[in-house]
C-alpha cells in the first residue's frame, strides 16, 4: 500500500508542478488578453467619436473575449472557483463525500473530454470561416483552443483526484478522526 502511494504522491507532484506553470500561463495570458480587449474597444469608440467607424475592433474584442473565457477555465478549476456541488455534500459521511467527489471528478473528466473531441470536430467544418471585417481570423482557431483548453482543464481535476485517493489510502491505515473530516471540508 506504501508503494501504492508513494507512486501517487510522484504523480500528484509531477501534476501540482504541471499545473501551476499553466496556472501562470493562464493568468498572464488572460491579463494580456483583457489589455488587448480593452485596447481595441478603446479604438472602437475613439474611431466613432472621428466619424470614422471601425467593425473590425469590435469584432476582434469580442472573438478575444470567447478565447480569454476558455483560457481562465483551467484556472477557475484550479483555484476552486468554478460552481459547485460540493457544498450540498458537507453534512454527508466522509466515506459517501470521497466517492461522489470522486464520481463528480470522473463526470467532469468525461465532460471535458467530449468537449474537447466536439471543438476539435467543429473546427474541420469551420477552419476556413473568417469574421466578416477580419478575414485572417479564422472561427476554426477558437474551436482549436477550446479544445486544447479542455484538455488543460483536465489537469487540474486529475490533481484533486489523485489527492483524494492519497489521503482515502492514509486514512484507511488508520481511524478517521474529527480533524481529517474538518481538513478535508477546508478543500
Amino acid at each position: 500500500m506504501n508503494s501504492s502511494v508513494g507512486y501517487k504522491q510522484r504523480m500528484y507532484t509531477i501534476l501540482r508542478t504541471v499545473n501551476d506553470r499553466i496556472q501562470k500561463t493562464c493568468e498572464v495570458g488572460g491579463v494580456l488578453l483583457l489589455i488587448l480587449v480593452f485596447s481595441l474597444t478603446a479604438l472602437r469608440i475613439v474611431s466613432r467619436q472621428v466619424s470614422l467607424s471601425l467593425s473590425w475592433p469590435g469584432q476582434v474584442a469580442q472573438y478575444l473575449l470567447v478565447v480569454a473565457v476558455f483560457l481562465a477555465l483551467p484556472l477557475l478549476f484550479r483555484t476552486k472557483e468554478d460552481i459547485s456541488f460540493r457544498p450540498l455534500l458537507e453534512n454527508v459521511p466522509y466515506d459517501t463525500k470521497r466517492r461522489l467527489y470522486l464520481l463528480g471528478d470522473g463526470v467532469l473528466i468525461i465532460l471535458f473530454l467530449f468537449i474537447a473531441i466536439s471543438a476539435t470536430q467543429a473546427a474541420q467544418f469551420q477552419w476556413e470561416v473568417g469574421l466578416s471585417s477580419v478575414r485572417w481570423l479564422r472561427i476554426g482557431y477558437v474551436y482549436v483552443f477550446i479544445g486544447a483548453m479542455m484538455f488543460v482543464t483536465i489537469l487540474p481535476v486529475l490533481e484533486e483526484m489523485i489527492a483524494y485517493w492519497i489521503k482515502a489510502e492514509e486514512t484507511m491505515d488508520r481511524s478517521l478522526t474529527i480533524a481529517d473530516i474538518a481538513d478535508d471540508t477546508d478543500e
